[in-house]
């Protein structure tokens, strides 16, 4: 077992990625194999080593993606 910190340095982009009720957290973390919890400086990843790593990987997408929605003049003219 391995243990991964992702850092995430956003309470809205925390909260997006994880999603009402948890459910795009939880989805991820079933869909990867992973445990997925938070902590003081983001996320907390367990799981074997392969999947902690497809984890991290679709969490910096994910992360990628909610700052680009977020920055879009349709939500955000100031862009």
């Amino acid at each position: 077992m391995r243990t991964e910190i992702y850092p995430i340095d956003s309470s809205e982009v925390l909260s997006a990625l994880f999603g009402n009720l948890d459910e795009n957290i939880n989805a991820l973390a079933s869909d990867c194999g992973c445990e997925i919890n938070t902590c003081l400086d983001g996320v907390m990843i367990t799981g074997t080593d392969e999947n902690v790593e497809m984890c991290a990987r679709a969490i910096k997408t994910l992360i990628g993606i909610i700052r680009n929605v977020k920055c879009h003049p349709i939500f955000d003219t100031s862009c």
